[in-house]
């Protein structure tokens, strides 16, 4: 396999990346109707741990050729905040 090929690929899985966080942003939206109708708070670090967790459960299945877990916090650390900022109001 060549490069681009290579490259077309991964171009083709970061996009489906990006369509997989504006969904999941569409969903915070609705998160955030159900929450202030009934008067929740936007944070609500209980569910914030248990989403990491759950995401470096998901990257343990693979083993040695694991994600660094840093990275993987990292990451869900900053999609958590940019649900939060769609959870404003």
């Amino acid at each position: 396999m060549k490069i681009n090929e290579i490259r077309r690929k991964i171009d083709i899985i970061d996009k489906n990346v990006i369509n997989l966080l504006f969904k999941r942003k569409e969903l915070a939206r609705k998160i955030s109707k159900i929450k202030k109708s009934k008067n929740m708070e936007i944070v609500q670090k209980d569910r914030e741990k248990e989403v990491i967790e759950k995401a470096n459960n998901c990257n343990e299945r693979y083993g040695k050729d694991k994600l660094s877990p840093l990275f993987i916090n990292n990451l869900f650390k900053q999609i958590i905040k940019e649900s939060r900022k769609v959870q404003r109001w």
